[in-house]
């Protein structure tokens, strides 16, 4: 009786560690939820699994417990996806096929797979130092070259992953293509002054915020007075630049945490360093029901 009874315990446990991980790479809290309810019910009841009927037997429900932790586990996964509805577009044909390679990779690896897609741009790393009071410390960056604002001529461009309250932020350091000897070897951070553009720190983002002027804007009351204002992504913004089509383009993914589970992606072109040219506008959303 010890040993069935510490078998049917250890199956149990083995069997809802793989249903868990099967899911758990959802970053939807309501999902987590969910799950944590449906170990509480079945764990307070874990021992019905062993008990014993009278002719020695295991009771028939100890499969039908089993049946019951499957479903329970397996309905978020099946029946609620995310996804990215399209709800602002100037160029037709690269929205609908960024949509349909965003709604893909939600639904087979819960997030957006950039090394699996040919069109997103390809880094190298460099590493860059800043010099604290004679002491060197290491930044890794990453180089690519590439038309950024599709002008005819390639751009060395500088992607920097900093740091905000804990958490990745992206910026863009965009330089002429002479510049390029500079990031050869290491190079300290002050050469990112030399730079011709920028994407995520000046104009015409605002504290790390970006206003969706494409979008109709909002009444928000503030004291008592109802202004109007425009929809912002940030502060915690990751970007990422594909080609399409022979031009280039800059994805800005709103990676900040939102308690009400929707958020952003913007597709923009850059044109110089105070200009984007706002493409698509997608919108999460979360928990969706499929038909």
């Amino acid at each position: 009786m010890g040993v069935i009874f510490l078998l049917c315990v250890i199956g149990y446990v083995a069997f809802a560690i793989v249903f868990v991980r099967s899911v758990w790479k959802r970053e939807e809290r309501r999902v987590r939820r969910w799950l944590a309810v449906a170990f509480f019910i079945l764990l307070s009841t874990w021992d019905a699994l062993c008990r014993k009927s009278t002719n020695g037997r295991m009771h028939n429900h100890m499969l039908n417990r089993y049946l019951l932790t499957s479903l329970i586990l397996i309905l978020p996964a099946i029946s609620l996806a995310d996804e990215y509805i399209l709800i602002m577009s100037k160029e037709n044909r690269v929205c609908q096929e960024m949509l349909l390679l965003y709604n893909e990779d939600l639904s087979k690896y819960r997030d957006i797979q950039y090394g699996k897609h040919e069109e997103y741009v390809r880094w190298e790393k460099r590493i860059a130092y800043i010099d604290y009071k004679g002491v060197k410390e290491k930044e890794y960056m990453l180089m690519s070259i590439f038309d950024i604002n599709n002008d005819g001529k390639d751009e060395v461009i500088i992607k920097w992953t900093g740091s905000l309250r804990g958490y990745s932020v992206d910026s863009l350091h965009i330089f002429a293509k002479k510049d390029l000897e500079l990031f050869a070897n290491e190079f300290n951070v002050n050469i990112l002054r030399r730079q011709i553009g920028n994407i995520g720190i000046d104009e015409p983002f605002k504290n790390h915020l970006y206003y969706l002027t494409e979008m109709p804007s909002q009444l928000v009351s503030v004291m008592g007075k109802k202004n109007e204002m425009n929809y912002t992504v940030g502060p915690l913004l990751s970007l990422n630049p594909f080609k399409f089509n022979g031009k280039y383009y800059i994805e800005m993914r709103d990676d900040t945490d939102n308690p009400k589970g929707t958020k952003f992606l913007i597709v923009f072109q850059y044109v110089d360093s105070k200009k984007l040219k706002d493409i698509c506008y997608y919108h999460k959303s979360v928990d969706c029901k499929r038909e």
